[in-house]
C-alpha cells in the first residue's frame, strides 16, 4: 500500500492543467538539487527541508519518473527535460508509512500570470476522483482552498480519502514562476500532518 500511496501523491497534481502553449523562453531552465536533506531549485524559487529519515529519490529514480533512462542528470538530460511538458523535480517518502512530499513544474503559455489557477484546479476534480476510485479509494472528498506557505497564500486543494480502512490526507498548492506553473503536494497517512510538511517549504 505504501508504494501506491507514494506514487499516487506524486501524480495527483501532475495531470496536464493547461493545454500545450507556445514555445517558452526557458533559457534559464534548471533542475533542483538535494544537499543533505535540503531540496532547492532557484529556477522555480522553491526550497524545502525534508524530514530526517525520509527516502529522497535519487537522480536515477527521478529520471525514471520523467520517463528517461540514466543514472544521473547531465546537460543532455537537462535539455530533454527542458522540452518536456511536465518535469518531476523532487519526490520524498517516509520509509515506513507512506507520507510523501512531491514537486513538479509544468510549461504554460506566454500569459502565465493571467491564468486562473483556481478554475484550473477545480476542473481537475472529476479526473482526480476517478483516479482514486479506480485505485480502490473510498470516502473521497476534494475541495479548493487557499494554502498558506512561507507566510503567503496560494491556490490549492485538499483531499481526504480512505484505502483499506486507512485515512489519507493530501494538500497541494500551485503558483506561477515565469512561464511555468509549479505544483507541490504533501501527503500524510493515518494522521493529518500535512500542515507540518508544508511548513518546511520556502518560496522566493
Amino acid at each position: 500500500m505504501k508504494k501506491i500511496l507514494s506514487l499516487l501523491l506524486v501524480v495527483i497534481l501532475s495531470c496536464s492543467v493547461f493545454a500545450c502553449g507556445k514555445k517558452n523562453d526557458d533559457s534559464d531552465f534548471q533542475l533542483g538539487r538535494v544537499t543533505g536533506n535540503t531540496y532547492r531549485n532557484d529556477f522555480i524559487g522553491l526550497s524545502c527541508d525534508i524530514p530526517i529519515g525520509w527516502k529522497i529519490y535519487n537522480e536515477k529514480e527521478l529520471l525514471a519518473l520523467n520517463n528517461l533512462v540514466g543514472d544521473s542528470f547531465d546537460a543532455k538530460t537537462a535539455e530533454r527535460l527542458k522540452n518536456a511538458q511536465i518535469v518531476y523535480d523532487m519526490c520524498a517518502t517516509h520509509e515506513t508509512n507512506g507520507h510523501s512530499i512531491n514537486v513538479n513544474f509544468e510549461k504554460v503559455p506566454y500569459d502565465a500570470k493571467k491564468l486562473d489557477l483556481k478554475k484550473n484546479i477545480e476542473a481537475q476534480f472529476d479526473a482526480i476522483r476517478t483516479s482514486y476510485v479506480n485505485m480502490g479509494y473510498t470516502n473521497i472528498n476534494i475541495s479548493y482552498q487557499k494554502v498558506k506557505v512561507d507566510g503567503k497564500e496560494y491556490d490549492g486543494l485538499r483531499l481526504n480519502a480512505k484505502i483499506e480502512g486507512v485515512d489519507v490526507y493530501m494538500i497541494g498548492f500551485m503558483y506561477v514562476k515565469g512561464n511555468y506553473v509549479v505544483n507541490v503536494s504533501v501527503g500524510s497517512v493515518m494522521t493529518d500532518q500535512t500542515q507540518t510538511f508544508l511548513s518546511s517549504f520556502k518560496v522566493s
